[in-house]
């Protein structure tokens, strides 16, 4: 998602004119932008290689469900794996292979993240097949922090009470 589109999506939360709410939107953005590190959110072409004869994918984490002792506690969107793909700057995935004899198979799951146009693993690669659980509050700890912060925690106070009074709210 570009500055903009982000923007948009904020923007539609607020209340009150669309240039304000616009413009309110875009430093919130701009401000979450430079939290983290980023000079914009750039996409980064790269290849998650993952075995190529058994089952593999990788999932681009969005949120940790801690309450799922299983696969389904990942929530994100599926990425092509062994394929060139593009991918945001900062951006956490999921890996999931099995490797093995057909008789003896093993499930291995890890976390990587984009950082400086190189995938680095964040959380160190797990096997069993309780992968899931094994894996689940490490990431958790690092993909929920992000959503964690309200849109709002970079504005300042001054800034907030200023809009507040512009849109004729007492306080």
């Amino acid at each position: 998602m570009n500055v903009m589109s982000e923007a948009v999506v904020l923007a539609r939360t607020f209340t009150g004119d669309w240039v304000a709410r616009m413009a309110l939107a875009l430093k919130t953005v701009w401000r979450k932008i430079k939290a983290k590190g980023a000079k914009t959110m750039e996409t980064v072409k790269t290849v998650i290689e993952t075995s190529k004869r058994w089952k593999s994918w990788a999932k681009k984490m969005d949120k940790v469900d801690t309450s799922k002792t299983n696969g389904y506690a990942f929530i994100g969107e599926f990425v092509q794996v062994n394929q060139l793909i593009e991918i945001h700057e900062g951006d956490y995935f999921l890996v999931y292979e099995e490797c093995g004899s057909a008789k003896h198979k093993q499930p291995y799951a890890r976390l990587c993240q984009i950082q400086n146009g190189e995938q680095v693993t964040v959380v160190e690669e797990v096997s069993g097949w309780d992968w899931a659980l094994k894996i689940r509050d490490e990431v958790a700890a690092l993909v929920n922090a992000e959503e964690d912060a309200s849109p709002l925690a970079n504005v300042s106070t001054e800034e907030l009470l200023a809009e507040l009074k512009r849109r004729g709210i007492q306080i």
